[in-house]
């Protein structure tokens, strides 16, 4: 227990409560000082990182990327085929129409030859 009765934790030797508690106390700084480049900043605020993590993180960022540019992409061609699903299923409609009205014709027009034919029977019999 600290002078002023809260508990103080040493968490890889940073005072836990100078730090998180009291952050007007110690902040953090993550912008880059006034001369000083980006990629210089970032080595030397995280210079202690190893080739191996950067690796990581590389691929694994890069990895994250590409699945997302995958389902994106996989997303928009099944939006595709689902318009031309639609597309191919109205126009299949639209040919079953045709041809059940064609099947119809054929059927009136059988009817009339049939009758026809049966009229030039019973005139010939008679």
């Amino acid at each position: 227990v600290g002078p002023d009765g809260v508990r103080s934790f040493m968490r890889c030797g940073v005072d836990y409560h100078s730090f998180f508690v009291l952050p007007s106390l110690n902040p953090p700084s993550l912008t880059s000082p006034p001369g000083l480049g980006a990629s210089t900043f970032l080595m030397s605020r995280f210079g202690g990182v190893s080739r191996g993590a950067w690796a990581a993180l590389a691929f694994s960022s890069t990895f994250t990327v590409s699945v997302v540019w995958y389902v994106h992409n996989s997303q928009e061609v099944d939006k595709e085929r689902m318009r031309e699903g639609v597309a191919k299923d109205m126009e299949r409609q639209a040919r079953k129409r045709r041809n059940q009205a064609e099947l119809d014709d054929q059927l009136e027009l059988r009817k009339y030859l049939e009758e026809q034919q049966r009229q030039k029977q019973t005139a010939t019999a008679e």
